[in-house]
């Protein structure tokens, strides 16, 4: 197994949008190479749904929206904080 750790509160003062960057490089390796991916928080509601729709957006040069209803397809019950929401329109006005 190979792992990145990002350790963040689920606060919406919470810059998580630095962290967008490394997270896309390392989830694109792992798939690239033929591995498969498991992003996790405490509840996977927030964080890791976050970062999730981050890679999304990038690597598929979606908007928040749509990468956000994919991710919800799978998992209903997400819900990135108003901050993770900012940081994420953010980084589409951004183009990734």
């Amino acid at each position: 197994f190979t792992y990145l750790v990002i350790t963040v509160d689920d606060r919406p003062a919470t810059n998580l949008l630095q962290y967008f960057h490394d997270t896309y490089r390392f989830i694109d390796e792992c798939i690239e190479q033929g591995g498969r991916v498991l992003v996790h928080c405490m509840a996977g509601i927030s964080r890791s749904a976050t970062i999730v729709i981050a890679y999304l957006m990038r690597k598929h040069q979606w908007s928040v929206d749509v990468a956000m209803q994919t991710v919800r397809q799978s998992r209903p019950i997400i819900k990135p904080n108003a901050g993770f929401r900012r940081q994420l329109a953010l980084y589409e006005s951004c183009a990734w």
